[in-house]
């Protein structure tokens, strides 16, 4: 009797959804459904932080931890750009408030070139989290990444 529900249970969850693929979806649907698939799972640091790291081996992670060091460096550099174009805001905010006290209209014109640069510092701080995610997930996923790796090397080498 035992063997009869594990024989419905595995037929239930593996040969059904397979049969309704083949036989339901046209090939146009099958493809949507494969890219959207690859298209989640493109981001391999997401994938890390979704599943249990007991799933990847020892030479993945560390190639993935090789991949974090990366964008941590290009997500830094990022922000660091970001910062350079908000001080560069504030300084012509600060000639553009400067024009306006002593009645000068050539300095006064930086003002919309501050209104410009924040602009585009908003925009390039949506366009990073929305690429790169924020630092503190970025944190994070290496923390575990390295925690994990640590605690293999610990007892391998035990």
């Amino acid at each position: 009797m035992k063997n009869a529900y594990l024989r419905c249970t595995f037929r239930e969850t593996y040969i059904f959804p397979v049969l309704h693929l083949l036989l339901f979806m046209t090939d146009k649907q099958i493809d949507r459904l494969l890219t959207r698939m690859e298209r989640e799972h493109e981001d391999e640091l997401n994938m890390v932080n979704q599943f249990n790291m007991h799933y990847f081996s020892t030479d993945y992670l560390e190639y993935i931890y090789e991949i974090w060091c990366e964008r941590c460096v290009r997500l830094r550099s990022f922000y660091k750009a970001g910062l350079k174009l908000m001080l560069v805001a504030c300084a012509c905010s600060t000639f553009g408030l400067l024009g306006l006290a002593l009645e000068i209209e050539f300095l006064t014109t930086f003002l919309y070139i501050a209104f410009i640069l924040m602009l585009a510092y908003c925009a390039s701080m949506l366009y990073l989290n929305k690429n790169f995610g924020s630092i503190r997930r970025n944190e994070y996923v290496g923390e575990k990444i390295r925690t994990e790796l640590r605690r293999r090397y610990d007892t391998t080498y035990i």
